[in-house]
C-alpha cells in the first residue's frame, strides 16, 4: 500500500477518533464517575420547605428538553411564599458542560409573549454564611414585560457553578467552564402583576439566596474536588 495513503488514513483516524472519545467522556457516554453519581443523589435532597417557602408542585423535563440538555439529574419545582403571596419556579440542573451552559432564559421568554427590558445584569443576592461573610456568587438577572395591555412583569435569575466554586454570571459559560466535565445551573423565575411591582420587589433575589444557602448545605458541603 502507498505509504502516503497509510499516513493519510492514520491522520484521518486520529482526527476522527480522538474528538469522539473526548466528547463521549464529557457527555459520560460510557458511564458516570462516582463523584457525579454522588451529586446526582444529593440534588434530590433540596428541601421542599424552607423559610417562608413551600413547594406546591413538581414536574419532569419534557422529552424535548431531556434530549437537548441530556441531564444527569434536575429539579423543577414551584414554590409559594405565603407571606408575599407569590409563586417562584425553580430549576436546578446537573449535566454535561456544553448543553448545560448554552441555554438561557433570554431564549425562552423573549418571544411573542414577553419582551426583554434592557440587558441582563450580573448581581449578588447577598447570601450571608454562618460566619457572617457575604457570598462571592454572582447571578444574571433578566427582566421582561408582557406584550399584552396589562404589561405584567417577569424576572429571571440564573447562574452556573462547578462542584467547588461560587455561582458565576459567566458571559461565555461554555468557554468559562470548558475544562469541567459537568456543570450545575440554577434558574429561578417569578411573574409580577406589573413592571413597577417587579422593579420594587426583591422577593426573587431573597429566594435565590435561600436556595443557594440550602444547596451549600445539602449538595456541596464536604463534596470532593473535581
Amino acid at each position: 500500500m502507498n505509504p502516503k495513503l497509510i499516513i493519510g488514513l492514520l491522520v484521518l483516524a486520529v482526527l476522527t477518533v480522538i474528538p469522539t472519545i473526548v466528547d463521549g467522556q464529557r457527555r459520560f457516554r460510557w458511564g458516570q464517575d462516582t463523584e457525579t453519581l454522588d451529586f446526582v443523589k444529593k440534588l434530590n435532597g433540596i428541601p421542599k420547605k424552607f423559610g417562608d417557602w413551600e413547594c406546591t408542585s413538581e414536574s419532569e423535563l419534557s422529552p424535548t428538553s431531556l434530549q437537548l440538555l441530556t441531564p444527569f439529574n434536575s429539579i423543577t419545582r414551584t414554590y409559594f411564599n405565603q407571606r408575599e403571596k407569590i409563586n417562584v419556579n425553580l430549576f436546578v440542573l446537573l449535566g454535561p458542560t456544553g448543553p448545560t451552559a448554552v441555554h438561557t432564559p433570554d431564549i425562552c421568554f423573549d418571544s411573542r409573549e414577553y419582551k426583554k427590558i434592557g440587558n441582563r445584569k450580573a448581581i449578588s443576592v447577598d447570601m450571608d454564611s454562618n460566619s457572617g461573610e457575604k457570598s462571592d456568587s454572582k447571578f444574571f438577572r433578566t427582566e421582561f414585560k408582557s406584550r399584552n395591555i396589562e404589561e405584567q412583569g417577569l424576572k429571571s435569575i440564573y447562574g452556573w457553578r462547578t462542584s467547588d466554586g461560587p455561582w458565576l454570571a459567566a458571559e461565555q459559560p461554555r468557554w468559562s467552564f470548558a475544562d469541567n466535565r459537568y456543570l450545575f445551573k440554577l434558574q429561578a423565575t417569578a411573574r409580577f402583576p406589573s413592571v413597577e411591582t417587579m422593579k420594587d420587589s426583591r422577593v426573587l433575589e431573597n429566594f435565590v439566596a435561600e436556595v443557594e444557602r440550602n444547596l451549600e448545605q445539602t449538595v456541596f458541603r464536604s463534596s470532593p474536588n473535581p
